[in-house]
């Protein structure tokens, strides 16, 4: 009896503890399901799937843009190496000039449009620009002088005194100086005094009314008219010659006639006959003619 209790009790106790140990071991929990291989093979690839469709739902555009890149850089990279292999033809079928000579072309371009200017300058004014008949008598002042000598240096075919008739009269308008360019651009120069050296009388006076019937006889006979004072040719003769240059270089295209710049002339103001008789009384023209320059006098009954 007491054996066979003794093999119950290991029996019992076999039952309570024995499931508890295996189902640890081997069986499977509740809680933990088993997962099966095959199912996570075919999900991924179905979420891949689904979540670029969803995207392409989305942004329709991103696919259409991709393209877009991917055809635009294709398409860049071909014409590009056909563009390559044109230039590379044309260099081989059309060799490039000497680089010397091509430098050579490149100077000559300015020469030729100074050229071409200056056969239409020429062909224009052929025949419409009056020509001096005879010399002026015309007394020639000391300021004239010195200033004719400055205006000979850089503009070799100045000349002094050309006389023009004035039609209807017997008096004849003289340039104080004539500069003819070879286009037959025509510059008369003028040197104007505020009063006479021996009469004193007033003279060039912005409210005389003559000298802008003079200035219109020649405009209309397309002579380009420069008017200096007396004083600026006297303290400035190299500044005057220079806006002749400039002058000139505008109208023909001639950059050869400008001079080195250096300061711009001192502008005077117009005189009236009240003014010009007061300078007189002053002695103006003493104050910057050298010596007894101011009894100069320049006038003659032909000369207007």
């Amino acid at each position: 009896m007491h054996s066979e209790r003794v093999i119950e009790s290991r029996e019992r106790l076999a039952e309570e503890f024995t499931p508890t140990t295996m189902s640890n071991s081997r069986s499977p929990s509740p809680s933990q399901p088993e997962v099966n291989p095959m199912l996570i093979a075919v999900s991924i690839p179905m979420a891949s799937f689904v979540a670029a469709g969803i995207v392409l739902a989305i942004y329709p555009s991103i696919l259409f843009a991709v393209f877009i890149f991917l055809f635009t850089g294709l398409f860049c990279v071909v014409y590009v190496r056909f563009y390559l292999k044109q230039q590379q033809r044309q260099r081989s079928e059309n060799p490039q000039p000497n680089s010397d000579k091509f430098v050579n072309t490149q100077a000559e371009n300015p020469r030729q449009k100074l050229q071409k200017r200056q056969q239409i300058l020429k062909q224009l004014l052929h025949g419409k620009v009056i020509k001096a008949v005879e010399k002026s008598s015309a007394q020639q002042g000391v300021s004239e002088k010195d200033f004719f000598e400055v205006l000979h240096r850089f503009f070799p075919a100045v000349t002094f005194g050309d006389a023009f008739p004035i039609p209807g009269t017997d008096y004849s308008y003289s340039t104080d100086f004539s500069l003819i360019h070879e286009t037959g651009v025509s510059i008369d120069i003028e040197v104007d005094e505020p009063y006479e050296g021996r009469s004193l009388q007033p003279h060039h006076c912005v409210d005389d009314g003559k000298d802008q019937r003079r200035n219109q006889f020649f405009l209309e006979r397309n002579w380009i008219v420069v008017r200096f004072a007396e004083i600026q040719v006297v303290k400035y003769p190299y500044e005057c010659a220079a806006v002749v240059g400039q002058v000139l270089a505008i109208v023909t295209g001639d950059e050869n006639y400008l001079l080195p710049s250096r300061k711009p002339v001192p502008p005077v103001k117009l005189w009236t006959k009240a003014e010009a008789r007061k300078m007189a009384r002053q002695k103006f023209r003493q104050s910057y003619l050298p010596g007894q320059a101011s009894k100069t006098h320049r006038s003659t009954k032909r000369r207007r």
